[in-house]
């Protein structure tokens, strides 16, 4: 499901805006639904909050982005490098699984 048609998407990257795909901008919310369902949800340390868990996990993912899009040549470019992070996550579980 895309958000955006191409041409909205040139347009928003002339102007300086960053643009990424819906799954990379969606993960605060995937992480406090996984934080809830785990099996020990609110293990926190003293002066720890869901909210400093969540942007440190958003932050994660946003440098791993930004640093794959930068390897392929794609530096600043948050909408490749969000799908490539994406395919080599699952590229590299097939392989440890045997699968390819």
């Amino acid at each position: 499901m895309q958000s955006m048609s191409s041409s909205a998407i040139v347009a928003a990257k002339k102007k300086g805006l960053m643009h990424g795909p819906f799954r990379a901008t969606t993960i605060g919310g995937c992480l406090v639904n996984g934080m809830t369902l785990s099996n020990d949800p609110i293990n926190f340390h003293a002066g720890e909050s869901l909210d400093s868990r969540v942007e440190a996990a958003i932050n994660e993912v946003y440098d791993e982005v930004k640093s794959t899009a930068s390897e392929f040549n794609a530096r600043g470019d948050l909408y490749a490098g969000a799908n490539i992070a994406a395919f080599l996550r699952v590229a590299n579980v097939m392989l440890s699984h045997g699968s390819v």
